[in-house]
């Protein structure tokens, strides 16, 4: 009893001490029938110590509670102040993690690189072969139009050659006749052939046909009349015109001569 009372203090002591009180009177009781509260039965000196034992259970609840509530403070003071310490396996834990994740990203990024390349050479050899198509087709059509045109220019002077009428053709043999041997002007050919009987229509193609120099005829004709006579320089001009030349074609003619 009095180790008990040692280990108990304030509201739990008093209780305790209530408890042992009334037990060891409830005792006294049982066994004399009588206490301080006078003679009693059984039942009621039963009841007493039953009482008592009820007050010695409840003081030592008291007495053991303000022990362990400290410790429930610091335990919950503990458990809920963050650490701001790790452990060095939880260091080197976070800096792997770190290492790791910038790996899968340099990754990431060096395949994200490595496929831009291979799209760009993909794009860029799809225009180099756009490109040379588009060439090869405007060389091939330009081969076409040359083949087409040189087809056409073909066709065009077969069918000409077709037209060309007998009388035609002796008026440009009779025309290529006369510029080899003499000069003549292109009016003065025609005049030439028609006194020759042909048709103005086939004088003119005669001399047309010749595809003649006019200007070279001038400046022949020129030389052959300086060859024989003397002319003044506007006096070869005038006699130039009147064979049928024009101003300039005669002009031309006898700058030739130097005169």
């Amino acid at each position: 009893m009095v180790a008990l009372l040692g280990l108990s203090a304030g509201l739990g002591g008093a209780v305790l001490f209530a408890g042992l009180y009334v037990m060891g009177t409830g005792v006294y009781a049982l066994i004399r029938r009588r206490s301080w509260l006078g003679r009693s039965s059984r039942g009621v000196a039963a009841g007493v110590l039953g009482g008592g034992l009820v007050l010695l259970v409840v003081g030592s609840a008291v007495a053991a509670a303000p022990d362990a509530k400290p410790v429930a403070q610091v335990s919950a003071v503990s458990s809920s102040t963050p650490s701001t310490s790790s452990s060095p396996q939880q260091t080197q834990s976070a800096a792997e993690k770190a290492a790791a994740d910038k790996a899968a990203a340099d990754k990431a990024a060096a395949d994200k690189a490595a496929a831009d390349k291979v799209a760009a050479d993909n794009a860029a050899a799809e225009k180099a072969a756009a490109d040379k198509a588009a060439a090869d087709k405007a060389a091939a059509d330009a081969v076409a139009a040359a083949k087409a045109a040189a087809d056409k220019a073909a066709a065009d002077a077969a069918a000409a050659a077709a037209a060309v009428t007998v009388s035609q053709q002796n008026a440009a043999q009779t025309a290529a006749q006369y510029l080899g041997y003499t000069a003549f002007s292109r009016s003065g050919l025609i005049k030439q052939l028609e006194f020759e009987g042909f048709s103005t229509a086939d004088a003119t193609y005669g001399a047309d046909s010749q595809n003649a120099d006019w200007n070279a005829q001038a400046a022949k004709a020129a030389k052959a009349y300086l060859s024989y006579t003397s002319f003044s320089r506007s006096g070869l001009i005038e006699q130039l015109e009147f064979e049928g030349y024009t101003a300039e074609q005669a002009t031309y003619g006898v700058d030739q001569t130097g005169l």
